[in-house]
């Protein structure tokens, strides 16, 4: 079977990629390569959301900083 076009790859949703790789997958032979992909990319995923968790309590903390700095300029001010 010849693999599809790329255009025809990237117009796939997720779920019709899966099931393609799954049809394809059979009669394949995996290496050491695409299980190390598979845990770094993995890996990768959790990193994201960690990431993503720090900035959301990044921006929680500054804005914090920010009211207490408000408040504080207010007082000195009156």
């Amino acid at each position: 079977m010849q693999a599809p076009s790329l255009r025809k790859i990237k117009s796939m949703s997720d779920s019709e990629l899966e099931a393609a790789y799954d049809e394809h997958a059979n009669g394949t032979v995996i290496g050491t390569g695409f299980l190390m992909e598979e845990i770094r990319d993995r890996r990768l995923t959790k990193l994201t959301r960690r990431t993503y968790l720090i900035a959301i309590f990044a921006a929680f903390t500054t804005f914090l900083s920010f009211c207490v700095s408000v408040i504080m300029l207010v007082q000195a001010v009156t």
